[in-house]
């Protein structure tokens, strides 16, 4: 028995957060009811590939919504509405994204589902929470990594501050609400009441910053641009160049420090030169670390991969996606896998994200349906 089996969702969501979160449950045997508006999902179209244009059928559309049941509402009419509170009075759990105030105003919000089915868990994820002076603030990823700061510490001073290509705000708030989500179906389990959980992105964006934001939190000084330094800025550990590549060194610890120096050939002592050195004499810090750089491109990346998984040190190329993808099938996890083809190409996509012994998560090869305002 998967651990949401006999739990039905009634999902609002759209983009990424909401979503994912609403996924995570459907993978875990939930039944997920999603609602879109006529026109579909918004992510329906955006990040497509040449394979996918027109179909309403994105990659990250399907994967994030396969094995979920579809309807196209217009939440305004009144046979919206009706249908919406049928499904909401046999619905154990509801996931909204909409910015605060619209669920209100279309006659979803907590208060008006609870009259409805009292022991609802209800779940809100937006950009700065449902309360407060920035709750009605419009908010994606990219917006977020700028207002919670990581902007301000990726990239250097020739880049400037950057934002990441990937998600990581949408993902890590997707992941909350489906804990807080659980979190708050075991306290029903055990209450017998519903409740409501507000997940905001940029809260999500401050906990992923968790290492740095917490000495700042602690009186020490707010960090800059430190492109590929370490967060702790000790010698080795950062990406270094090699013939051929890059690689990234985590000698983090002294016992770690000492093995990437005696790999590279120099002496132990440096470790200790650079911790002295990088606050009251910087000119010997980057004496130290443009030592350590000459040696790393001394041999390609394979040479420095042996020698220092060896020793025990992290150490990993930087792989391209192609590469990280061949290296995850070569692992033998299921995170990556084939869906069936379906009057179209073969969708390759992503699977559950951990596994278990007994009933964990599985991924349905049920691929959405293209919906009626993709028939063209």
């Amino acid at each position: 028995m998967q651990p949401f089996q006999n739990i039905k969702v009634l999902d609002f969501t759209q983009v990424i957060s909401g979503p994912l979160a609403t996924q995570m449950l459907s993978m875990g045997g939930a039944e997920v009811i999603k609602i879109e508006p006529p026109e579909g999902d918004a992510i329906r179209i955006m990040m497509d590939t040449p394979d996918t244009i027109g179909t309403g059928l994105s990659p990250i559309f399907v994967a994030l919504n396969a094995g979920k049941r579809i309807e196209q509402l217009d939440l305004k009419s009144p046979n919206g509405k009706a249908r919406i509170a049928e499904l909401a009075a046999a619905c154990d759990v509801c996931v909204e994204n909409f910015r605060p105030g619209v669920a209100a105003r279309l006659g979803l919000d907590y208060e008006s589902v609870r009259k409805i089915r009292p022991d609802v868990i209800y779940c809100s994820v937006s950009g700065y929470g449902q309360t407060g002076q920035h709750r009605k603030r419009a908010a994606y990823d990219s917006s977020v990594q700028a207002s919670s700061g990581m902007m301000s510490t990726t990239g250097n001073s020739e880049s400037g501050p950057m934002r990441t290509l990937f998600a990581p705000v949408d993902t890590a708030a997707g992941l909350i609400a489906g804990f807080a989500i659980t979190s708050a179906l075991l306290r029903r389990a055990q209450t017998g009441e519903g409740q409501f959980v507000d997940v905001a992105m940029f809260d999500a964006a401050l906990w992923l910053q968790l290492p740095t934001i917490s000495k700042v939190l602690a009186g020490d000084k707010v960090p800059g641009l430190t492109g590929n330094k370490s967060s702790n800025d000790v010698l080795t550990a950062g990406v270094f160049e090699t013939t051929d590549g890059y690689i990234l060194v985590a000698g983090m610890s002294p016992a770690q420090g000492r093995a990437v120096l005696n790999a590279v050939k120099l002496p132990e002592a440096l470790w200790d030169t650079y911790i002295s050195a990088r606050a009251g004499d910087p000119a010997l810090a980057e004496d130290c670390s443009a030592q350590i750089r000459a040696r790393f491109l001394m041999h390609d990346s394979a040479h420095w991969e042996t020698l220092l998984c060896e020793a025990g040190v992290p150490i990993e190329r930087v792989r391209d996606l192609s590469e990280a993808i061949q290296l995850s099938r070569e692992t033998g996890r299921s995170v990556l896998r084939d869906l069936p083809a379906v009057n179209g190409p073969v969708h390759r996509s992503l699977g559950p994200i951990y596994q278990a012994n007994v009933d964990g998560p599985r991924a349905s090869d049920d691929i959405p349906s293209p919906g009626p305002s993709f028939h063209s």
